[in-house]
């Protein structure tokens, strides 16, 4: 069999013929095996494409193992990877040099010794801005001259240990500044302290006696700054004295025929001139005689007026008169100041009546009510003035047992709305005999 080998071919090529496949050597055409030869193609095929595909000058390459090498200072390479991934150059001297977006940051130096540079960082650990600012200065003077404060004192040296400070001299003079209360002991029981206060003008002796008083200056700390002897001034006793001696004296001339009193019962007349009798207490207290008369004042701004141990008259803080049994007048008495003392009552479900406050009494109902027994009661006459309430009327009232009618049966009220019913009563002093009046609107 006669085989075509190329006239020219370079060390490697194949010639193939048949089954027969012949590679050349530079030399002469060698006899290889095509089964071997199908794999080196296979390979050159896939080594070529692999090569192709590690150009990394393309968009991107994924990893599928853990290596990838570039070929090319200038090539581009953009990972996209599901787990963390390292990049190093396949030796020591192939370094992998990482481009980073330029920022807004301007490329300088930050910072000096008076000058703090603020920075801003990113998620990624990125400065994305960074500027330069001046060191406040009077924070650093503010605790400077603090800390100059608590170190300015006068001795060599002071070791602090704990809660404890250890003068190492005996000359040492040691000021302490506090915030609160400082307990200052000695750290054993042989060592004692010695406070040295500062010498002040005050003389070291003895002040003061029975007829000397001593005068001394305290400064804000307490400390006496000076001190006197100062004799005691018996021009002003000897006055004093004097002056009770001499109003005594007039008491006892002048005075001593008008009162004298024997434990609590004075005799002789009480002569006063331009002057009150004032109480202690507005309430209770009064004047009262051996007859059991009397002038009393049972509340602010009330007086009573009474014989026999019984209130005769009253008069009210509202000026108002009221009389116990009759009010006899001698002369002329204009209208205005014979009006007769009157009240309203208060609405409720029991209603109460101090007919000290009034003797003529008005009261509106607001539904079923009951009029308790009065209070204050005295022998005489009453009205009462009972109004129905302005909307649905049918309000009734029950009477206390001081309260006597016809046959003891209680009058009924009119029922209409604004109905009004006058009641009239005669008194012995302990009940009330009485009689209505109904409705007396029309």
């Amino acid at each position: 069999m006669a085989f075509n080998f190329p006239a020219s071919a370079n060390v490697g090529d194949i010639y193939s013929s048949g089954s027969f496949s012949f590679q050349f050597d530079g030399v002469a055409w060698n006899y290889v095996n095509t089964t071997a030869v199908l794999a080196f193609n296979q390979a050159n095929a896939a080594y070529t494409k692999a090569n192709s595909a590690a150009q990394i000058t393309f968009g991107t390459v994924v990893a599928n193992g853990t290596n990838i090498i570039a070929t090319s200072n200038n090539d581009t390479l953009t990972i996209i990877a599901n787990a963390n991934v390292s990049i190093v150059g396949n030796s020591s001297t192939k370094n992998v040099t990482f481009d980073l977006t330029d920022t807004t940051v301007v490329a300088a130096t930050y910072g000096n010794t008076n000058i703090v540079p603020v920075f801003t960082v990113d998620s990624k650990g990125r400065l994305t801005s960074v500027t330069n600012t001046a060191i406040n200065t009077t924070i650093a003077s503010a605790a400077f001259d603090k800390a100059n404060q608590q170190a300015n004192l006068s001795f060599t040296t002071i070791v602090a240990n704990g809660t404890s400070l250890v003068a190492d001299s005996n000359a040492d003079t040691l000021t302490i500044r506090t915030t609160g209360n400082v307990a200052i002991t000695a750290d054993a029981a042989g060592d004692n302290m010695t406070f040295d206060l500062t010498t002040t003008g005050v003389t070291a002796a003895t002040y003061g006696s029975s007829t000397i008083v001593p005068v001394f200056v305290v400064d804000s700390r307490g400390r006496l700054t000076s001190v006197t002897n100062t004799t005691i001034d018996t021009t002003i006793a000897t006055s004093a004295f004097t002056r009770a001696n001499v109003a005594n004296t007039t008491a006892n001339t002048t005075f001593s025929a008008a009162v004298f009193k024997t434990g609590n019962t004075m005799t002789g007349n009480l002569v006063m001139s331009a002057a009150n009798i004032a109480f202690a207490t507005a309430t209770n207290s009064g004047i009262y005689w051996s007859g059991t008369a009397f002038v009393h004042s049972p509340a602010a701004n009330t007086l009573i007026f009474g014989t026999s141990s019984a209130e005769d008259l009253r008069i009210d803080s509202g000026g108002n008169l009221n009389v116990a049994i009759g009010l006899y007048v001698t002369g002329t008495v204009s209208d205005a100041k014979a009006n007769v003392l009157s009240q309203t009552l208060t609405d409720a479900a029991t209603i109460s009546w101090d007919a000290a406050l009034g003797r003529i009494a008005t009261v509106t109902l607001g539904g079923a009510r009951s009029l308790s027994n009065a209070s204050n009661v005295r022998v005489g006459t009453y009205i009462l003035r009972v109004q129905q309430n302005t909307t649905s009327g049918n309000s009734t009232l029950t009477f206390g047992r001081q309260y006597k009618f016809t046959a003891n049966v209680a009058p009924t009220l009119t029922a209409s709305a604004n109905a009004i019913d006058i009641f009239s009563f005669v008194s012995d002093g302990t009940n009330m005999y009485g009689a209505m009046i109904p409705d007396v609107r029309s």
